[in-house]
């Protein structure tokens, strides 16, 4: 049953409505391709060039929009198009009359498309219907640039990237960062000291390692050759030094830095120690209020808080421990910070980045991602903070006591720093490789490998998952 069917009344109400907000503010006819132009509520005038040598043409892309191939023909893109009309037409002297008017109907709107992501399990969304909701943000975000509202505007797109799927040409994305460097006021700065954790303090948290625990092995740059032969090949864990220590964003990624950067920025965040504890839930905040309230909380009775991930398919649905940006889809500017391994070159796709998830994990200490596998293989990189490492290889999943539901499928029931031997007598034969990971440090899990990741500071992570 589509939106039509099951919320009729609510799309006349809307048709009409921003039917005749558009009558109010003089609307002329317009053509089918100016229509869908204004759909997406970006004008060329404000708005010319994205990035240098890209024309912002807005009715090529809207031409190649996969929206019209579920909604051309429906009555509610009639509805929309009507809106965007009226959210164009919008000028300095519109009563506040008129403007209430179609902030009711973008709220009606949005409570539409907001239903339709809400109806099931949230993987299981038909992609028509987050293309749909993402396009409401877009409407959002042009009626708040309208209003000179860019905090509102921005926290638009971000919805419609974290819920929803990015429009073609990545114009969600490519507007979020155009708000950024242009139009916002200027973020609070943070109230505590970045690097407040002692030597002393992060060595006594460290877990003892268990009767069969050996050292994850170290190498310096190794050849491509010799990883490959060695490590890759053989599916074997390994510690990559002299790399990471080489990147920008080495040098430059402090919490103040990240906060000046994206503290506008909504994140999803996810609160509790891990993932698997009955309490635990998600809520959407500013990144700077995540830092403030969870990094640099002054007050511990505070729930544990990290970044969570964004949604993706079923089968990489496993939160981490801190909160987790995709980078490439949401602050792609940050890219630029990172320089893909070599390595990578091994995998079924090579160094093609369009191929490669990035992701960044910003959390404060304490953060538990408990022992699970990812299906691909994964460079682990350690920017700031230290963090410990416990891997499993994957020919051990029969004494790992998986959880047998659909969210946490992947997952140990076993905690694997304090292990409960009488309830998971297996695990007594398993073979742990533990690591205590410094900033600058690299670790290659192979696709399938165990891990389980403990934050001992403040840290800053980024994981760039390759191959198939």
């Amino acid at each position: 049953m589509g939106i039509r069917d099951s919320y009729g009344s609510e799309v006349s109400s809307i048709r009409e409505l921003t039917v005749q907000n558009s009558r109010l503010r003089g609307a002329r006819r317009i053509s089918h391709a100016t229509r869908w132009k204004m759909v997406y509520g970006f004008s060329a005038l404000v708005f010319p060039r994205l990035s240098e040598g890209e024309d912002f043409n807005l009715v090529k892309v809207s031409e190649q929009f996969l929206v019209r191939k579920h909604f051309d023909k429906n009555s509610l893109m009639a509805a929309v198009q009507s809106l965007a009309l009226a959210i164009e037409n919008m000028q300095e002297n519109t009563s506040h009359g008129q403007i209430n008017e179609i902030e009711e109907s973008l709220n009606k709107l949005h409570w539409l498309a907001d239903t339709y992501l809400n109806v099931g399990h949230y993987a299981e969304v038909e992609d028509k219907h987050r293309l749909f909701y993402s396009l409401v943000c877009c409407l959002q975000a042009r009626f708040f640039f309208k209003q000179e509202n860019y905090v509102s505007a921005l926290r638009s797109c971000d919805n419609g990237l974290l819920k929803g799927n990015d429009l073609d040409n990545r114009w969600l994305s490519k507007f979020a960062s155009f708000l950024c460097l242009l139009r916002l006021p200027p973020v609070k700065n943070l109230a505590t000291k970045e690097e407040s954790s002692s030597k002393s303090n992060y060595l006594s948290k460290e877990p003892e390692p268990l009767p069969n625990s050996v050292r994850i092995p170290v190498m310096v740059l190794p050849s491509l050759c010799s990883f490959h032969q060695e490590f890759y090949a053989k599916n074997k864990p390994l510690i990559i030094r002299g790399m990471v220590n080489e990147w920008p964003a080495f040098r430059k990624w402090s919490f103040s830095y990240l906060n000046s950067l994206c503290g506008h920025r909504t994140v999803p965040v996810e609160l509790g120690k891990k993932y698997t504890d009955e309490d635990w839930l998600q809520q959407l905040m500013s990144f700077h209020d995540y830092l403030a309230q969870y990094v640099f909380q002054s007050e511990k009775t505070l729930k544990t808080g990290y970044l969570a991930q964004h949604r993706l398919p079923v089968s990489e649905d496993l939160p981490h421990s801190d909160l987790r940006f995709h980078v490439k889809n949401q602050i792609p500017e940050l890219l630029n910070d990172i320089i893909i391994p070599d390595y990578c070159a091994f995998g079924e796709n090579g160094l093609n980045e369009d191929l490669l998830t990035i992701n960044m994990f910003i959390g404060p200490e304490g953060t538990i991602s408990p022992l699970h596998i990812d299906p691909r293989h994964n460079f682990f990189c350690q920017v700031r903070g230290r963090k410990f490492v416990r891997l499993i290889n994957p020919g051990c999943r029969s004494s790992l006591y998986m959880f047998d539901d659909l969210m946490r499928q992947n997952t140990s029931q076993v905690d694997v720093e304090n292990p409960d031997l009488k309830q998971f007598p297996r695990f007594s034969v398993v073979q742990c490789e533990d690591f205590l990971m410094e900033p600058g440090d690299c670790l290659f899990i192979p696709r399938g490998y165990f891990h389980h990741i403990r934050a001992l500071e403040k840290s800053i992570s980024v994981s760039i998952w390759f191959g198939d």
